[in-house]
């Protein structure tokens, strides 16, 4: 089969390879679409500890169900399904109290297994949600994410938010937040096209991080600071920025998780009494919404966010990510 492979680091080509072996219980799927998410542009510069070359990425997918390996599946061969790539071990407190995503064991389809940067992928049993859209379906993963995040906040009508990060999940985050009655809602971030789209879709100012001090501007544009803000980059000046962004007895919710070691000024969140929470991943109910939601054109028109290509394209659209020279907020590949 072809596969988009992670050689090593600064290095994806296009591969003939196996078929991936197959694992017992585990269904085979042919991938239809593949997003791209930050977590493996970072692995592809190196900076993602969860994964290691060489490796066929890719977890945020749909496709089609060849081989049912479950009688819970079988119902499902030969429909075009959105996939939850969670694996989890099913038997600890998370696992039976419905957060897998906190699991100690969990791994990841296109992490710890091959994933759907190649024709193929084996998922385990209970993972696929059927979808009348490929492209819907492959979006599901990274707004379930973002569905997690604000779903952490106790947000009122008129109250003011902000993100940092205009990726995907960021411009999610951007959405369900002016859905949920944030009135104002600042989008941060250091490329000017995405920061554009961001505008397009709802945001009532952008903030430049190359020109502006993101969290001082937005200090002055509410008043006393956000009563909300979300990181979605995961990277020290972001986090910091969440924080100092954030007014006292406000939250600040951590997605983003490109860098491991950050500093952030712990005296503020003392004497301003600043919540932190972290976010990670979704629960089955969760995706389960955001394939629902995905479906039902919740973004509007794509094409100013969106970018589809062919798998060929990836290694150069790897480099392209990596270097911020891509102006779309997603890109999603199929073979």
């Amino acid at each position: 089969m072809k596969a988009l492979v992670w050689v090593s680091d600064g290095k994806m080509a296009v591969e003939d390879v196996g078929m991936p072996e197959a694992i017992e219980g585990w269904s085979l799927i042919k991938v239809s679409r593949s997003g791209i998410c930050g977590s493996e542009v970072a692995a592809f510069q190196g900076l993602n500890e969860l994964r290691k070359p060489p490796l066929i990425m890719g977890h945020e997918f749909s496709g089609t169900v060849e081989s049912a390996a479950s009688d819970d599946m079988e119902e499902l061969t030969g429909r075009m399904v959105a996939v939850n790539p969670m694996v989890t071990c099913g038997k600890c407190y998370y696992c039976r109290s419905g957060l897998r995503n906190l699991c100690p064991d969990r791994q990841i389809v296109g992490a710890a297994f091959p994933g759907s940067f190649g024709e193929y992928v084996h998922v385990p049993p209970g993972s696929c949600y059927p979808v009348g859209d490929a492209t819907a379906g492959a979006l599901a993963e990274p707004l379930a994410t973002a569905l997690r995040a604000v779903g952490k906040c106790n947000i009122g009508v008129g109250d003011g938010a902000i993100v940092f990060g205009m990726g995907i999940i960021g411009l999610f985050l951007l959405r369900l937040l002016k859905r949920m009655g944030i009135s104002k809602c600042v989008a941060a971030d250091i490329n000017e096209a995405r920061l554009s789209t961001a505008k397009q879709l709802g945001a009532s100012l952008t903030v430049d991080m190359r020109e502006k001090d993101a969290a001082g501007y937005v200090a002055d544009y509410f008043g006393s600071g956000a009563d909300f803000s979300f990181d979605a980059v995961g990277i020290a000046a972001t986090r910091s920025g969440c924080i100092m962004a954030t007014r006292r007895g406000g939250k600040a919710v951590f997605v983003g998780n490109h860098e491991k070691d950050t500093g952030i000024d712990g005296n503020t969140i003392v004497r301003g009494e600043i919540s932190v929470e972290g976010s990670y991943a979704y629960t089955d109910n969760e995706f389960a919404r955001a394939v629902e939601l995905a479906q039902s054109g919740f973004m509007g028109p794509s094409a100013p966010w969106l970018r589809v290509c062919g798998i060929e394209e990836g290694p150069d659209i790897f480099e392209r990510l990596s270097t911020n020279r891509i102006s779309e907020s997603k890109v999603i590949m199929h073979f």
